[in-house]
């Protein structure tokens, strides 16, 4: 069943990518376990911060990227 939640949670773990796997991604780029406030993790790049001041804990909400005209892909952002 489909449920909507807040898009808000919290960094449980993350990797900074020093080397992209493919041109598509331009590195440094971070990925990270989101623990959404309503009980689910997911895995998804952090955005709009600098790789080195992102640390487990912080808060952060959800944002989209238009990767295509057919794909729109979750992000979080710091709050």
């Amino acid at each position: 069943e489909w449920v909507d939640v807040s898009g808000k949670g919290t960094i449980a773990s993350f990797t900074i990518v020093a080397r992209a796997v493919s041109k598509a991604y331009q590195s440094p780029y971070i990925i990270a376990l989101v623990d959404l406030d309503e009980g689910p993790r997911m895995m998804s790049s952090i955005v709009d911060i600098a790789d080195k001041t992102v640390k487990i804990g912080l808060k952060v909400s959800v944002a989209f990227e238009q990767w295509s005209e057919e794909i729109t892909m979750p992000v979080f952002q710091i709050i």
